[in-house]
């Protein structure tokens, strides 16, 4: 009878120590999934995260032509370059490095865009008849940002068109 007694404990004990070793292989899992999220996360802001919003001005700095305000954001922690800026239209394009205004127009490109920054341009856009434009940004990362459809002269100045 001690024998089965002993082995009774034996296999409570055995039991218990079983289910401990569940519960610290569960905590362990748990923990190592946090982790490898917390890492996911880490790398995607770790390269360049950046933005493109253009919005119509009609008229800013004594400039009464038409213009278009570009604006980047990079919220990635690397830098980026912007090589140029392509500004189209149904019967136009529009070179930006040339485009770009003297007075208040952003730096001159190329441009490195440094992480967790903003930069804006304004462009001239009057040699465009048409009723919107379309701005290209390809950036030296391969991505390349697109704002369809800036309507020009339509909305009132100032308010935002596009935002991606």
């Amino acid at each position: 009878m001690t024998s089965t007694f002993a082995g009774d404990a034996y296999n409570s004990l055995s039991l218990a120590m079983s289910g401990a070793s569940l519960i610290v292989a569960t905590f362990a899992a748990v923990i190592s999934l946090r982790q490898a999220r917390i890492a996911q996360r880490d790398s995607l802001r770790a390269g360049p995260n950046v933005t493109a919003s253009a919005m119509y001005l009609d008229c800013l700095h004594g400039h009464t032509g038409r213009a278009v305000m570009l604006t980047l954001k990079n919220t990635g922690r690397e830098e980026t370059e912007v090589g140029f800026i392509l500004i189209t239209s149904p019967r136009a394009v529009v070179n930006a490095m040339h485009a770009r205004l003297a007075e208040g127009g952003g730096p001159s490109l190329p441009h490195r865009l440094a992480g967790h920054s903003q930069i804006q341009w304004i462009f001239d856009v009057s040699v465009s008849q048409d009723q919107a434009v379309t701005v290209r940004i390809p950036l030296g990362h391969g991505e390349v940002l697109t704002c369809q459809d800036i309507q020009l002269n339509v909305s009132p100045p100032g308010e935002p068109i596009y935002q991606m």
